[in-house]
């Protein structure tokens, strides 16, 4: 799978800059397209994310209390969750890197009465998608093709990444 992060600048802020995956091939970035599943019927959850994500960009960064309690991928892959409200039905998977880097993918509804994502074949796709997206970033991390820049607030370039090279 080739992609790529792509900055959303009117979500970054000078405490946390905010990414997402833009798919080889697809028109979207993964959340642009969880923004479009959801603005209908989660339509109050999806605001109170964005107004979250605007709190961490500028006046937080990406401290815990934004993120599900449980990590959502394998121990040390840095994929969680993020919601607006601990009760909140909406969940959108992402990579945080300390509290200065976010990158997002896509996520969904997670009804209450089943307990793990495992359970929903959408977020099961979403999240597992997010696993591989972050691997490769850590490979690419661990292999120097990626690295922090000298203030360690940001990614210097690429930003473009096949999983097939790592």
């Amino acid at each position: 799978m080739k992609f790529r992060l792509q900055e959303i600048e009117q979500l970054s802020g000078r405490r946390c800059k905010i990414y997402s995956v833009l798919i080889e091939g697809d028109e979207k970035t993964l959340f642009e397209r969880f923004t479009e599943e959801n603005k209908e019927d989660f339509s109050v959850e999806l605001i109170n994310l964005l107004k979250n994500l605007k709190d961490i960009a500028s006046l937080d960064g990406a401290k815990d209390y934004y993120f599900r309690p449980k990590k959502e991928g394998k121990l040390g892959d840095g994929v969680e969750a993020l919601f607006d409200k601990p009760d909140a039905n909406l969940r959108v998977y992402c990579v945080k890197y300390g509290q200065v880097l976010l990158v997002l993918g896509g996520g969904g509804y997670k009804p209450k009465h089943i307990r793990a994502f495992q359970e929903d074949p959408k977020l099961t796709k979403e999240n597992y998608l997010m696993r591989q997206i972050a691997n490769t970033l850590y490979k690419a991390i661990r292999s120097k093709d990626l690295r922090w820049n000298r203030k360690g607030d940001n990614f210097e370039a690429p930003f473009y990444f096949d999983s097939e090279d790592y």
